[in-house]
């Protein structure tokens, strides 16, 4: 498998991927993908789904960016609704008397 993947790296065994590599690699891949943690977990035998399966949900940040790339586009869109002219000007502050 391996061989026919061009990791075989014969000279250098330090560099060879393990099977646990690819196990990583794989739940990885589906949390990136949008699988859930329990079905994550589920794959790679964990007994707790949070515990040790969210380590592989957090490496892909491509949710992170379109969460915050929608909340960006949803506040901008508001300026069209919300001018700052319209809105009520800020409370002033009473002065302190001693």
């Amino acid at each position: 498998m391996l061989k026919d993947a061009g990791l075989d790296y014969k000279d250098q065994p330090e560099l060879r991927p393990r099977i646990h590599d690819l196990r990583r690699t794989l739940a990885s891949w589906m949390a990136g993908v949008g699988a859930s943690l329990p079905v994550v977990a589920k794959a790679l035998g964990h007994a707790n789904s949070a515990a040790v399966t969210e380590t592989y949900a957090r490496l892909d940040l491509t949710a992170v960016r379109t969460a915050m790339q929608q909340a960006y586009a949803a506040m901008r869109a508001t300026e069209k609704i919300y001018k700052p002219e319209l809105l009520p000007a800020p409370k002033q502050k009473r002065a302190h008397r001693d």
